[in-house]
């Protein structure tokens, strides 16, 4: 897109914004053109912060995939939640269904149930506690030490189960068996040995979503705010990093940060992207905001049935209970 074509669209969003009472919530893997437009960018932890305390505006427009929209909808029911592009969804929260939730809870009677923020509401409804990669560890140890257990169930990222295993010392049982994020699942071994030889000056961080031994290989493992502030803090000593997430964060960094040197653990170019993340473009954001004002946008609202948002809402709020981290 032509630069003259950004800024008129984008001129245009903060217009529709003032004029529908919308605020713009983004992730970090949405193109740097959407990031831009944001009233807030974050991760999954601090948007769901930012959802539940959105009072000066009417509308939300969620840059982002289902999942995510669904929390906010459900920390707002008085508000209108809107996404660009509906068909964007998170394969990996699709693969965890409330029906297999219930099974596990009577195969393992007794044991808390933890679900990652990157499931469905309907999931969300059959659960103790929600977290987030962010929080994970710290939500995993106290309900754990709450309910006097030793072993809890977990789902749907195996990779992020095995993170809480090594860093809480508790036993999860995962559920789906083979759930992940295809995108960080994708790095490999392979992947950190060729790009420590490219970049042997350069530290190596990954989501808590990579493979157990991409994990364990890493300098850093942490979550995408986490990853952020990690290398910011870091920029005195060291400009260059290799890093296993998705594409959106390294653009993001390397346009605040010019001096930083950011390599995608994956060894291409144009490092790894999630479709579904990458569905919102900039003109889908102008136009849900001009359906928005037309009165034309039911196609693009989230809705979550009240009797399940209801009950998903008490393990999201159980959360932030047990939860400090603020990204």
């Amino acid at each position: 897109m032509m630069a003259t074509d950004t800024q008129r669209l984008e001129g245009e969003i903060q217009a529709l914004k003032r004029e529908t009472s919308t605020i713009v919530l983004a992730h970090y893997y949405q193109v740097t053109d959407v990031q831009d437009v944001g009233d807030f960018l974050g991760d999954s932890l601090g948007l769901s912060r930012k959802a539940a305390s959105v009072t000066s505006a009417s509308n939300i427009v969620f840059a982002a995939v289902d999942f995510m929209a669904e929390v906010a909808k459900i920390l707002n029911p008085s508000k209108h939640v809107y996404m660009p592009d509906r068909t964007a969804s998170c394969p990996m929260a699709d693969r965890l269904r409330a029906a297999e939730v219930l099974q596990h809870k009577q195969r393992f009677p007794g044991l808390p149930v933890v679900l990652y923020v990157n499931t469905l509401a309907e999931a969300k409804a059959e659960c103790d506690v929600i977290c987030t990669s962010a929080n994970a560890v710290e939500v995993c140890s106290k309900v754990a030490r709450a309910w006097g257990k030793d072993t809890i169930i977990m789902g749907p990222d195996r990779n992020l189960s095995h993170h809480v295993e090594r860093e809480a010392g508790i036993k999860v049982v995962t559920m789906p068996e083979r759930g992940c994020c295809y995108v960080h699942d994708q790095f490999s071994t392979e992947d950190v040995e060729y790009q420590r030889q490219r970049f042997p000056g350069a530290k190596l961080v990954v989501h808590p979503e990579c493979k157990p031994d991409v994990q364990e290989a890493a300098d850093f493992v942490g979550s995408t705010t986490q990853m952020l502030r990690y290398i910011e803090g870091g920029m005195a000593d060291c400009q260059e990093y290799v890093v296993g997430t998705e594409q959106g964060l390294l653009d993001h960094l390397a346009k605040k940060h010019q001096v930083l040197r950011l390599h995608s653990l994956a060894p291409v170019p144009q490092g790894v992207a999630c479709k579904n993340m990458k569905k919102t473009t900039l003109q889908k954001v102008r136009d849900v905001l001009l359906a928005i004002k037309a009165g034309t946008a039911g196609d693009r609202e989230v809705l979550v049935d009240e009797q399940i948002a209801a009950r998903a809402r008490r393990s999201i709020d159980a959360m932030f209970t047990y939860s400090t981290a603020s990204g």
